[in-house]
């Protein structure tokens, strides 16, 4: 068997078992946000194929199946939560947007020409604001980097997310 076949089958019994911890399955609201993207992913997938006569596929099978392999930590983290949540703390079911929110699918090409962005200059430049150890440079830093890669809206949705 396959090594991540059998990562994604203990993924799966993890979260077949631990669902019975839980009142109910909305608990497991990191595995929820995966479980969304995965399905969202698929069918971008499909429309991101035929724009690019299915040189995309790769990127997305890579991209879905990672998703995939994180079910198993977002089953650890959620069932961690449990705890929390059943002392009435909601937490991590208000930090997750509900990707139904997101733009919609492209339906043709980007309007905007590609431009690759210096990723070692924003590594470098949430690393030291990082280093800093205040709260609000690290937001600053953050909310500039969102504010650059604004310019590309078609592209770096993961980067921005």
């Amino acid at each position: 068997m396959k090594s991540s076949t059998l990562i994604l089958a203990s993924a799966f019994m993890i979260s077949l078992s631990s669902s019975g911890f839980a009142k109910t399955r909305e608990s497991f609201c990191f595995q929820n946000h995966i479980l969304e993207s995965i399905s969202i992913n698929k069918a971008r997938k499909e429309v991101y194929s035929k724009l690019t006569q299915g040189k995309s596929n790769p990127i997305y099978r890579e991209l879905i199946g990672y998703e995939r392999l994180s079910l198993t930590v977002a089953t650890f983290f959620d069932l961690k939560a449990l705890h929390y949540q059943k002392a009435g703390m909601n937490i991590f079911c208000k930090e997750f947007k509900a990707l139904i929110e997101t733009p919609r699918l492209l339906r043709q090409k980007p309007m905007e020409t590609f431009s690759a962005i210096n990723r070692k200059s924003i590594e470098q430049k949430i690393s030291t604001a990082l280093k800093t150890k205040n709260t609000e440079e690290v937001k600053k830093v953050s909310l500039e980097i969102l504010e650059e890669l604004k310019a590309q809206p078609s592209y770096y949705c993961l980067s921005r997310h």
